[in-house]
């Protein structure tokens, strides 16, 4: 069986229906609840997923940095209050 991707199953999760979808500020805010709940994927795949959505290069050396640096990001592109 085949491992869906980060990108695949953020798009999923997303109601996106193509992975070009992912970048657009309306999917931010359905993003954050989801960030917490995903696991099992590499470093290398929160580094391509974040420079792919964010374009912006980025490389993680653990998930936990990677899930905070999507939270921030999504929270200041979208405006939202900080916690």
């Amino acid at each position: 069986m085949l491992k869906t991707s980060l990108l695949e199953e953020l798009a999923k999760e997303c109601g996106c229906m193509y992975l070009s979808d992912l970048p657009r500020l309306e999917h931010f805010s359905i993003m954050l609840p989801v960030i917490p709940h995903l696991s099992g994927f590499s470093c290398r795949e929160w580094s391509d997923a974040a420079t792919y959505i964010f374009g912006e290069p980025v490389s993680f050396d653990r998930e936990e940095s990677a899930k905070s640096f999507f939270y921030q990001t999504i929270r200041y592109r979208s405006k939202l209050p900080q916690r």
